[in-house]
């Protein structure tokens, strides 16, 4: 079952909605869908660059420092050569990517909405691990010497994104926000209808049923063909957004009184049915037989 959600201040490709709004779906709004989710959300954010530079390539050229000084470290340990810098090095290294993916992870839930991303999940799991790894038999002096490294890039980070500012330095540019506006556009109905879905269109609309539903859906576009062009003429269809979508405007007041929470929703004998709903479904529900 599929259902658009509404959803407060989405945003989309074709811009940001005004915060006011909140009758706004959470996806399929327009053909091209929203502007990405998760991982790609976050690296396509302000936060996705360090300095110009993809954060990626730091993520990448970390892990493979740490690597190499871990193998080193371990070559001359068979060796039986001192290995107090490469510890050293491994115990920085760890620190300073633990330190990094917690502040990462601080900033996904503070400045981008908590969106969910694996990779950083992954990797803050994954630079934990390795710290704690490095930990193990480290001295209180390298100890020290890690955390200050992590302290260090830590601040770096948070003066790269903006977070924190210098004395002189000016704040970085909000993004311009472009408001959405969306005409409204009755749904082209190009698929042919079988005999049983003309028949139950009429039932439905006999004994009062109604499917609630915004020009946008497409999963509200999705159930109209299924009913096809001649059954969509006795369709009791309620269109919650007929003045089209823009800042300052918000749903018909019978789909408000309807109490919705998706699209399309249908509201048949005193039950509520989300999403699209298969033909079985609609006439078990409105007591429809052939």
């Amino acid at each position: 079952m599929m259902i658009d959600k509404p959803l407060k201040a989405p945003e989309l490709v074709t811009g940001s909605v005004d915060e006011n709004d909140q009758d706004m779906p959470e996806k399929n709004v327009i053909e091209t869908g929203p502007s990405g989710a998760g991982c790609e959300s976050v690296l396509n954010s302000s936060y996705g660059e360090l300095f110009g530079i993809p954060l990626t390539v730091f993520g990448f050229l970390a892990y493979v420092t740490v690597c190499t000084v871990s193998v080193q470290g371990s070559l001359k340990a068979a060796e039986s050569e001192s290995e107090d810098t490469s510890r050293m090095t491994l115990l920085g290294g760890a620190a300073i990517l633990a330190a990094t993916s917690a502040y990462l992870i601080f900033t996904l839930y503070t400045k981008l909405g908590g969106q969910p991303c694996p990779y950083c999940f992954t990797s803050a799991g994954l630079s934990t691990l390795i710290l704690l790894c490095s930990v193990r038999g480290a001295k209180l002096p390298e100890m020290l010497a890690g955390g200050g490294m992590a302290l260090i890039v830590s601040t770096s980070l948070a003066v790269g994104f903006g977070d924190v500012l210098l004395p002189g330095q000016e704040p970085p540019p909000k993004p311009v926000q472009q408001a959405i506006d969306l005409p409204y556009r009755p749904a082209m109905i190009d698929t042919v209808s079988e005999e049983r879905y003309i028949a139950l269109a009429k039932h439905l609309k006999a004994t009062g049923a109604k499917m609630y539903g915004a020009f946008w859906c497409s999963h509200c576009n999705d159930q109209k063909r299924d009913f096809g062009a001649e059954a969509y003429k006795d369709l009791p269809y309620v269109e919650c957004f007929p003045e089209g979508y823009r800042s300052g405007v918000t749903m018909a007041e019978v789909c408000k009184e309807a109490e919705l929470t998706g699209f399309p929703t249908w509201k048949i004998g005193g039950e509520t049915l989300e999403g699209e709903q298969s033909f079985e479904v609609l006439a078990r529900a409105s007591g429809f037989s052939q």
